[in-house]
């Protein structure tokens, strides 16, 4: 019987908006060590090397992975950094800076990493559709979304080798040079991105070239 109502209040509280909370060592929440058997939403997570973090409300678990930092809600996970995995059958969401990614498909199972204003969101199974970039994007099964926001607009893009054309022109400005000279100095071409027939051994626009 005192099984039963301990299932039964973990229940109310998980309907509450809370989630049952199982911390490895060394976890904090809220800058206190994590001697609680819930999270509350708003309360912010730490995790340190070495050691993980599950959330876990209803049918929705949300694993945080080491050295991560995150903050919970009752429908969605804010990463700020570190890495986060999300199993959701409600449609729980994980937002990162600009970016959310949100679930498409009555069952889903993503994960994300953010570090450095750079990451990525992997989709394991389902679907999600990623939005805070200069076009939304949506990704399926096996697909992994490029979440980049470390020039002058947030970009998101299907991570293909290298990024779409599509995406220069979407960034505009300084931001689409900047990029072009990125994608030019990773091919090992010398363009001038200004000025694409300025190139010293006319390579220019070319996918390969000499180191």
């Amino acid at each position: 019987m005192l099984g039963a109502v301990g299932l039964l209040c973990c229940q109310l509280f998980a309907n509450g908006g809370s989630a049952l909370l199982y911390a490895g060592p060394g976890v904090t929440v809220n800058g206190f060590p994590a001697v609680a058997q819930e999270v509350l939403p708003g309360d912010k997570l730490r995790i340190p090397a070495k050691s993980v973090v599950h959330l876990k409300n209803g049918t929705d678990s949300v694993t945080v992975g080491s050295e991560s930092e995150a903050e919970y809600d009752a429908q969605s996970i804010t990463l700020i950094a570190g890495t986060a995995t999300v199993e959701t059958k409600t449609g729980v969401v994980t937002r990162v800076r600009h970016f959310t990614i949100s679930p498409t498909s009555a069952e889903t199972k993503y994960e994300v990493t953010w570090h450095d204003l750079k990451g990525q969101a992997t989709v394991l199974e389902g679907s999600i559709n990623v939005t805070g970039g200069t076009k939304d994007v949506a990704a399926v099964k096996g697909q992994t979304v490029i979440l980049d926001e470390r020039h002058d607009k947030p970009l998101a893009y299907l991570q293909t080798g290298r990024i779409p054309k599509a995406v220069y022109y979407a960034a505009g400005g300084g931001g689409a040079a900047a990029i072009l000279g990125l994608v030019a100095g990773r091919s090992g071409s010398k363009c001038n991105a200004a000025n694409p027939s300025s190139s010293p051994d006319g390579s220019c626009g070319s996918s390969t070239g000499s180191h």
